[in-house]
């Protein structure tokens, strides 16, 4: 989850041409996982599998929205070169 995490990140700071996009997406996903998503979430089972900040969920998530910034990849050559 982290690599995939950091591409996304990554893409949307070669993008913009803005660190700001970036810090601001980590911040909100931490706000959301950590103080809303986490504490909504009852703890039973194997829940603790599935959601959290490392669980099965966000993986995936995290993970499908990489792909599509993977394959929106060629735009970054003309972001980057402008």
């Amino acid at each position: 989850m982290v690599i995939a995490d950091s591409y996304i990140l990554g893409w949307l700071r070669l993008k913009s041409g803005s660190l700001w996009t970036a810090a601001v997406l980590h911040a909100s996903h931490n706000l959301f996982i950590q103080a809303i998503f986490d504490r909504i979430t009852a703890p039973l089972g194997r829940s603790l599998y599935i959601t959290t900040e490392f669980g099965v969920g966000m993986v995936l998530t995290v993970g499908v929205c990489a792909l599509y910034f993977w394959t929106r990849r060629k735009e970054l050559a003309s972001a980057v070169s402008q």
